[in-house]
């Protein structure tokens, strides 16, 4: 709802509106849009009917619209950062899942993967380390896997 609007005779004016032309959009007598005109004075109503036709009107419109779309995009553009980090933790957890000896897994080796639409499978290339008491599997790479005949969260290590 506009704050402020223009009188009524610059509301016709900039709409080229005849006395004729308001009286049938307005749905009023010829007199009255004379009346009005002349007093540059009407209802309410009929002012805002008509403001919103108006260069003012539609450039308030197209404005209110810019403020809208600004803010949904960068809304859209947070949530999609966060899906994206959440796939790459969903991932990092599948992993983890795959290979339960597994330490830590390289955030570097994750970037490289979180385009990946998920569900996917992966080739997961591991070595086995350790340091005398105790031994670790640790990733060295992976990558999406290639293979059409893997079941639904099925892994393959070399």
């Amino acid at each position: 709802m506009p704050r402020q609007i223009p009188g009524f005779r610059a509301i016709t004016e900039d709409l080229g509106a005849t006395p004729r032309d308001i009286a049938r959009s307005l749905d009023v007598g010829l007199s009255t849009a004379y009346r009005w005109l002349q007093n540059d004075q009407a209802p309410r109503m009929a002012c805002l009917s008509l403001f919103w036709l108006t260069r003012w009107g539609l450039s308030q419109v197209d404005a209110e619209l810019f403020n809208l779309h600004q803010v949904h995009a960068g809304h859209a553009d947070a949530l999609q950062r966060r899906v994206r980090e959440l796939e790459s933790q969903l991932l990092a957890m599948r992993l983890s899942h795959f290979t339960e000896t597994i330490e830590r897994v390289d955030p570097e080796l994750i970037k490289r993967i979180e385009h990946v639409a998920l569900p996917a499978w992966f080739d997961i290339e591991t070595e086995r380390v350790g340091n005398g008491k105790e031994s670790r599997e640790m990733v060295l790479d992976i990558r999406p896997a290639e293979h059409q005949n893997l079941k639904a969260g099925q892994a393959l290590t070399r």
